[in-house]
């Protein structure tokens, strides 16, 4: 049998790949605890990816009245885009501009 010296690396054990073989190889042997870890890590990595993926394909796809009239379809109607408190706000302005209020 041929004796070969450790590597030194902790978590290395030296290894051949058939008894018959002469040549050894250096095996790296991860303890239990990490190889959970690691797998739990895997999962979790393509789990996350899975879910961004899902949600990108999920997000609406935002077409022009351009698009909508090639196509032959009637246009979108103007959205309201002001939020109420600037409407408020600019309703006051008039009134105030017009002498209704004070």
């Amino acid at each position: 049998m041929v004796s070969i010296p450790s590597t030194g690396h902790p978590f290395t054990r030296v290894s051949t790949c058939h008894p018959t073989h002469k040549r050894a190889r250096a095996v790296l042997s991860i303890p239990k605890h990490l190889r959970l870890f690691l797998t739990a890590m895997r999962l979790a990595l393509l789990g996350s990816l899975a879910l961004f993926v899902a949600a990108a394909a999920a997000l609406p796809v935002v077409e022009t009245n351009a698009q909508r009239l090639a196509r032959g379809l009637p246009p979108l109607p103007p959205v309201a885009r002001a939020l109420e408190e600037r409407k408020d706000h600019r309703e006051s302005l008039l009134m105030i501009s017009y002498g209704i209020l004070g």
